[in-house]
């Protein structure tokens, strides 16, 4: 008899080959999910019809998976499972992205079916970090990134942005959290302060969460860190109207942007800004790629259009650092 687990390889190795050939056909006999083909069809057409322009046509894939949690009766289970896929495009480009997904197989008519897919995790995700109280407050001070400067008096003023150093650190930690911060369930605009600040960028210091940008981690039990810091709605905001320290521009167009510019995404065309990612190369014809987390990125298209976040009233804020 063939087991839930036999199922479960199965669905990996077609998924993968779906990359290549999409299409839905080696599925069909074992996901009974109807929704999933519905949002996967569509996300899928968004890729073919950019494709050439944008996602390029894909060579080789490759997708592995860990198993994260389980719920295991006799028949049902659920499987929360982390995915990894690489793909290798016609232009020499790869790419990378980890996301998580939540499997329900069921057992009936003498056989295993993957009757539901849920993803656990998207670009849409908010975080809704509420305002705390502090014990003290402290006078606003830029805390600067000490070990890029080679003369320890140098003011913050004349300090620049190293780009390649915030890029280096995007494709260091793209995949995995860096234990000298706190990693969140929704962490893309985490992941990119951390970016900034490996560049360079020193943090504005308030104290108080509403304003600035800064981190501390945690102090007797209590969130130490600005909404800027790790929200990406704040994060936009603030670099809207940021004159020292992080000093940004915006500009019309994607491909104006540098290495480890910033790119915030707002999915519903609301000013509601919920993800963030940092440029880290290009493609052949100029095009930004981003790294971000939620979901993990490496080398992604900028525009997202293979997220399921991603809607025709998607709208983007291009950030040029200077």
């Amino acid at each position: 008899m063939i087991t839930w687990k036999s199922v479960l390889n199965n669905y990996i190795k077609d998924t993968n080959r779906m990359e290549v050939e999409h299409s839905f056909v080696a599925l069909r006999s074992y996901v009974m999910d109807p929704s999933y083909y519905r949002t996967e069809s569509n996300r899928r057409e968004r890729i073919l019809k950019h494709g050439i322009s944008s996602y390029q046509r894909v060579l080789r894939a490759e997708t592995s998976a860990r198993l994260i949690s389980l719920n295991e009766q006799e028949r049902l289970v659920i499987a929360a499972i982390r995915i990894n896929k690489k793909w290798q495009y016609d232009t020499g480009r790869d790419c990378e992205q980890v996301h998580k997904e939540q499997l329900t197989f069921v057992y009936r008519r003498g056989e295993w079916v993957i009757s539901k897919i849920d993803p656990l995790q998207t670009e849409r995700n908010v975080s809704k970090a509420e305002p705390v109280e502090l014990d003290r407050l402290r006078m606003s001070q830029p805390y600067i990134n000490r070990s890029l400067l080679s003369n320890r008096n140098e003011s913050t003023r004349s300090i620049q942005y190293n780009r390649q150093l915030a890029v280096n650190y995007a494709n260091v930690w793209w995949n995995k959290a860096n234990p000298d911060y706190e990693h969140y369930d929704v962490d893309c605009t985490n992941f990119v302060s951390q970016c900034l600040f490996a560049g360079g960028i020193p943090m504005n210091y308030t104290g108080k969460r509403e304003t600035g940008w800064w981190y501390e981690g945690y102090e007797n039990g209590r969130e130490r860190w600005s909404f800027s810091w790790a929200v990406a709605n704040s994060l936009q905001l603030y670099m809207q109207s940021s004159h020292t320290g992080l000093r940004v521009e915006t500009v019309d167009s994607a491909r104006k942007l540098a290495l480890g510019d910033i790119i915030s995404y707002d999915w519903d065309g609301n000013t509601q800004y919920q993800h963030t990612a940092i440029v880290t190369g290009f493609d052949p014809s100029g095009e930004p790629l981003v790294n971000a987390h939620t979901n993990d990125s490496r080398n992604r298209y900028w525009d997202y259009k293979d997220s399921h976040a991603w809607t025709e009233r998607t709208r983007y804020t291009f950030f040029h650092i200077y």
